[in-house]
């Protein structure tokens, strides 16, 4: 309908509100009240029997919490309409997408629901579709919430019923078990579940019943419990933690008999309920002994009718029934566990059947008897993980059947029974673990099973070898023949191996070590890992090399952290800058110098820049010196996972310290075969990538393994399905000595999750739990998140140590054990087998674990509070690790964690105040492209710092106009907006109309904008001296820069600021502003003054390791020799400049300064 139509003659449309599969909202007008007018178009019969059911329960209903009703009839064109009061604001669903609510919150909502449900319950009326985005918050406000779409609700007194047998209405996720089995005497307490549903994800910020198909979450509904809410959340009281689990209960009799009651035990509770004492309910908790093992199942959707609109019949119990019963006789030589779902779908569970392979090929053979007692059902066969300790597996398994089934063109039973003996569908994983034995083909939407071939059973061997470095010959060469190059000619170089995941490349690096150890020649070797969870913290990868190189622990006291990296320096760096380079080191690895520090450091400290430049030259000087002494290795492995400020240290190692023999080993996945683009610009770089291995070298190895005496065929089978890989060639091998059959490479995480489930109940979940720390991990963090004894778990890791699933590694805390996974494919097999459940409890117990050993890393803790749940706590240490990119002038970095920083805020303002920082981090950075559209994204929504916001894109706008001049491109234009101005005005803050002064004073030029830096120096007396030093630069730029400079404005300006520079002692402003003056000087005509001053900075710099304003101020003095035709002490100072120019590795700098 258009605007100004009417609807049932009284009701003017205004526009539409939302519109669905089946109708349309619209905003209209009423007697001048708005009033919300939903029109149903191209419903059925039932569907338009359930529209006006809905209207006239909701006209028979009155209570607050309830959307109220205004009138209903048919309109013009015949369809039926229904009229509700108009609401603004938006759904729980749309609240909770951004942050759950508060225990009191919570507490308030429940109440008011449950108050509504039973003035609904009390006129004999049962929602039945109780969930988030059915409860609507009127402005926001949680006191106002109203229950909204009657659509499905039903009343007691009907008689007829308009749903099938073998159906259920409502919300997967959300309705109560008697609803999901179809049952037809539904009464209050299913609303009663419903609620219970809702108010667990308003407690914990997660459904109580999720997975990605259908099937799956009905299946959670009827065999699983949810978990309890402070299992989640330690924080909510016990009280309302039993009452949502008894509102949970699968039987209608354990849960509270009516929505009243619900609503009296709220109410008590919000007047008892205190928060649970810090670390109250965290003591006790540990990780589940519950984990996902590998399950097959057979699914049959007898009557769920996947794209089937067409298939209405009822069914009888009978019919339902009738072939479960038939599918327990067949299936029991298999053993598998039949059950029959709501709908009727037959699910048929296989696990426990011995390794991966194996229960494959069991459900295969099961499946193939099913199909034989059924030959007119459709099929499908998955194999995923599952909770094996429930009734039935559900999530992964059960979701790849479903996802399966549903690709198949639409079916009938008539098309079903015209096909006759129909193929077994299957998922790939299934495809790639069961052997050439199955007769698999391709179908129209995927893998098909046809059957199983007659064949003898392969041979299995039960010797087994270690295996052996082979078929890398040639690449070991050429890694020595470079080793070799770097120690004989004294020339820094790098190797980096690539290739895919499993292919070998910590074998080969492994080899090389120990080859050059053998040689028995002095040589230092330091050795870091990548961490995906350090990605977002600066210098992770450079302060474990230096930390271990030092034998720093995380777990040494301050002092003793100082004492160790002072010795480390003053092994090797030359003693007039020994204190120059280990203080600024100490900056990069967190081991701070305070009450000693040198001018240089202070200066750094107040800029990023600074600081970043010098820790850079720090670092340099370190590796310089130390290959000085000795060759040196630096070992990095899982380079991919490396953080970009190291590796940047690392590129410029390799270019700044020539001579000398600095040997870099880099090890790094790359599954698309392309190097990683930042390792293109190591100088020296030698790529090796790994193939896979030939298959006479596979052969060798399978020999070397299984002895000479294996049967060709086997050997051939496990060359063959290796596929060239390593891991993959090891892992088949492993299986065969192990008796555990036979293993494909495809499916490599099930075989190993398969290895790892012959391990004994202790060790796999000492694995689970050690695998949530990374790919390290710590005697005491398992101890810790298992709540055992350290005793226990050193003894079963040491026998790990010895079964080859984990080693032993240098620990980073004194206290400590520290461990590492042999393969990362091991650890995330381990992590694989963890419940979603004890997956976010541990990583928080991770994460706190970690907190109290002293580790800082903001970045990483933030990952485990994130992943663990712990928001509050995850935004900390997000803001924290933001500050320090922003403090270290990593401001891309800053910017990149600012957006997971953004993804937590708990409402609309905070998020947006974030994304200003962000903004900010950007611009700073230089990344004008991205700060313009972001601000661009901010400006099209409703900012509640639209000020800030202005400030912020006229800031960009300034910046980019600068650069341009800079660049010596065509000047951009700029808009200028006086509104600006006038909206910080209204404010009357001054800090804010002084900087929308700042802004717009960088988009216009002559007297406009001398008046508005003149204005804002005038307002920033009262802001402070920071924000004074900037206007009063402001004006001197721009009244510089005009046709009618006043040359005391200028000067006063100029020296106020100095002034302003020297009392906050920081050196870099004062240089720079003394630089500027060294310039007025010149153009007035006071060259000598101007060289005198200059030459003045350039010690002043030289001292204080500026060597970025060394290189500027060189430049300058270069130029102004010039002017007095001191040509060859001009000559001299520019060449400096020029070799400062190379250093830094701009050959464009070089230029400029020769120039």
């Amino acid at each position: 309908m258009r605007p100004g139509e009417f609807v049932g003659g009284i009701f003017e449309i205004e526009r539409v509100a939302g519109e669905g599969g089946m109708g349309v909202v619209y905003r209209a007008r009423w007697d001048n009240l708005p009033v919300a007018v939903k029109i149903l178009h191209g419903a059925g019969i039932e569907g338009r029997a359930r529209f006006l059911r809905e209207a006239k329960l909701l006209a028979s209903l009155t209570h607050p919490a309830i959307v109220k009703y205004v009138a209903h009839g048919f309109a013009s064109s015949g369809e039926p309409y229904l009229v509700m009061e108009w609401l603004e604001g938006e759904d729980l669903g749309s609240r909770l997408s951004r942050a759950r609510l508060t225990t009191s919150e919570t507490i308030a909502l429940g109440r008011r629901i449950a108050d509504g449900l039973a003035a609904a319950h009390a006129q004999g009326v049962v929602h039945r579709d109780v969930k988030p985005n059915n409860i609507f918050l009127p402005f926001g406000d949680i006191a106002l919430a109203k229950l909204l779409d009657f659509g499905i609700a039903r009343a007691s007194t009907e008689t007829r019923i308009m749903t099938r047998t073998g159906t259920f209405m409502g919300t997967p996720g959300y309705v109560a078990p008697e609803q999901a089995r179809g049952a037809k005497d539904i009464d209050g307490r299913a609303d009663v579940f419903s609620l219970g549903c809702v108010l667990f994800e308003c407690l914990t910020g997660r459904p109580a019943f999720a997975a990605e198909h259908v099937i799956a979450v009905l299946a959670k509904i009827l065999f699983e419990e949810a978990p309890r809410v402070r299992e989640l959340e330690a924080a909510v009281p016990p009280g309302v933690d039993v009452l949502v689990s008894e509102m949970l209960s699968k039987d209608p009799g354990s849960r509270p008999a009516t929505a009243g009651v619900v609503s009296a035990r709220l109410m008590e509770l919000g007047l008892a309920t205190k928060a649970p004492a810090p670390g109250e309910g965290l003591r006790d908790r540990a990780l589940t002994s519950a984990e996902l093992r590998v399950a097959s199942v057979v699914l049959s959707p007898r009557t769920c009718g996947f794209g089937s609109s067409g298939y209405t019949r009822t069914l009888t119990p009978e019919e339902v029934e009738a072939p479960a019963r038939r599918l327990r006789e067949v299936t029991n030589p298999f053993g598998a566990h039949v059950d029959v779902l709501a709908d009727g779908t037959v699910v048929a569970v296989l696990a426990g059947n011995g390794n991966a392979v194996d229960q494959a090929a069991q459900a295969a053979r099961c499946a193939i008897a099913m199909r034989a007692a059924l030959p007119d059902e459709t099929m499908a066969l998955a194999t995923g993980r599952g909770v094996l300790s429930k009734p039935l597996p559900v999530g992964d398994v059960l979701d790849r059947a479903a996802r399966r089934l549903r690709a198949e063109p639409t079916w009938s039973p008539e098309s079903e029974r015209a096909a006759g003996d129909r193929a077994i569908l299957i998922d790939d994983v299934t495809a790639g673990l069961l052997d050439r034995r199955f007769q698999i083909q391709g179908g129209a939407t995927g893998l098909e099973l046809i059957g199983e071939r007659s064949s003898e059973e392969a041979g299995r061997t039960l010797l087994g070898k270690s295996t052996q470095c082979v078929g890398r010959e040639r690449e070991l060469r050429l890694l020595r023949d470079l080793f070799n190059e770097c120690v004989d000619e004294s020339l820094p170089r790098a190797a980096v191996i690539t290739g895919q995941a499993g292919i070998g490349k910590s074998r080969i690096g492994y080899e090389l070590l120990q080859w050059i150890r053998q040689r028995g020649e002095p040589v230092e070797v330091w050795i870091a890992h990548g961490e995906f969870r350090r990605l977002g913290s600066p210098f992770s990868l450079a302060t474990e090399l230096l930390r271990r190189a030092a034998g720093i622990l995380e777990s040494d006291p301050l002092d003793t952290q100082r004492l160790k990296l002072r010795a480390r320096v003053s092994r090797s760096v030359a003693a007039p800058d020994q204190a120059r380079v280990t203080e600024f080191l100490g900056e990069m690895i967190g081991t701070i110098f305070t009450g000693e520090e040198s001018v240089q450091l202070q200066v750094a400290r107040q800029n990023p820049a600074s600081m970043n430049e010098q820790v850079r030259r720090a670092w340099i000087d370190l590796i310089a010196a130390e290959c000085s002494a000795s060759p040196l290795i630096i070992a990095l492995d899982d380079l991919h996972w490396g953080d970009a400020p190291s590796l940047s240290l690392i590129e410029s190692s390799l270019r700044v310290v020539v001579e000398r023999p600095l040997f870099v080993l880099a090890l790094a996945r790359t599954e698309d075969g392309e190097m990683l683009p930042h390792l293109q610009k190591w100088r020296g770089a030698q790529e090796v990538r790994l193939q896979e291995l030939s298959r006479k070298a596979c052969e060798r190895l399978v020999r070397l393994a299984l002895g000479e005496s294996a049967p060709p065929d086997e050997v051939e089978r496990l060359v063959v399905h290796a596929a060239g890989n390593v891991f993959y060639l090891e892992e088949l091998i492993r299986a065969v000595v192990d008796g555990r059959g036979r293993m494909f490479p495809e499916t490599v995480l099930t075989m190993v999750q398969s290895r790892l489930e012959a391990l004994e109940h202790d060790a796999r979940r000492i694995l689970r739990a050690g695998s949530i720390f990374g790919r390290v991990f710590w005697s005491g963090g398992v101890s810790a998140l298992l709540g055992e004894p350290r005793s226990t778990i050193e003894e079963w890791l040491q026998v790990l140590v010895e079964r080859e699933f984990v080693t032993f590694t240098d620990s980073r805390f004194s206290s400590e054990k520290e461990f590492m996974f042999r393969h990362g494919l091991v650890r995330e097999g381990a992590y694989g087998m963890l419940t979603s459940d004890d997956r976010s409890l541990g990583h928080r117990l991770a994460g706190e674990w970690l907190e109290s050993m002293g580790v800082h890393d903001a970045a990483m803790l933030a990952d485990h509070f994130e992943r663990g749940g712990a928001i509050d706590k995850a935004r900390a240490s997000y803001r924290c690790a933001m500050d320090s990119a922003t403090a270290a002038g990593l401001f891309c970095e800053a910017a990149e964690i600012g957006d997971r920083l953004a993804l937590l805020a708990s409402d609309p303002v905070t998020r947006i105040t974030i994304e200003l920082a962000i903004v900010r981090a950007l611009i700073q950075g230089r990344k004008f492209e991205e700060a313009s559209r972001r601000i661009a994204r901010l400006s099209h929504g409703d900012s509640p710092h639209p000020i800030t916001l202005g400030i912020l894109e006229f800031d960009l706008w300034r910046r980019i106009y600068q650069l341009e001049v800079d660049r010596g491109l065509r000047r951009q234009s700029i808009p200028f907006d006086a509104k600006l101005i006038s909206d910080a005005d209204k404010l009357g803050e001054p800090v804010l109309r002084c900087e929308a002064r700042l802004a717009l004073s960088g988009v216009c030029s002559g007297e406009q904008a001398l008046q508005l830096a003149g204005e804002a120096v005038e307002l920033a007396s009262a802001c402070g001296e920071a924000l004074e030093f900037a206007a009063r630069i402001r004006r001197y730029e721009v009244n510089y820069d005009s046709n009618r400079r006043d040359l005391n404005l200028v000067e006063e300006d100029l020296k106020k600021a100095l002034a302003i520079a020297v009392g906050s002692g920081s050196i870099w402003q004062r240089v720079h502003i003394e630089g500027d003056l060294a310039s007025f000087e010149a153009e007035q005509g006071r060259t000598q003054e101007a060289i005198e001053r200059m030459a003045r900075l350039v010690v002043d710099v030289e001292a204080n390791g500026m060597r970025g304003e060394l290189r500027l101020f060189l430049q300058n003095l270069s130029a102004l020799l010039l002017r007095a035709n001191r040509s060859a002490e001009a000559a001299e100072v520019a060449g400096r400049a020029a070799d400062l120019a190379t250093e830094a590795g701009d050959p464009g700098l070089r230029g400029i300064a020769l120039s």
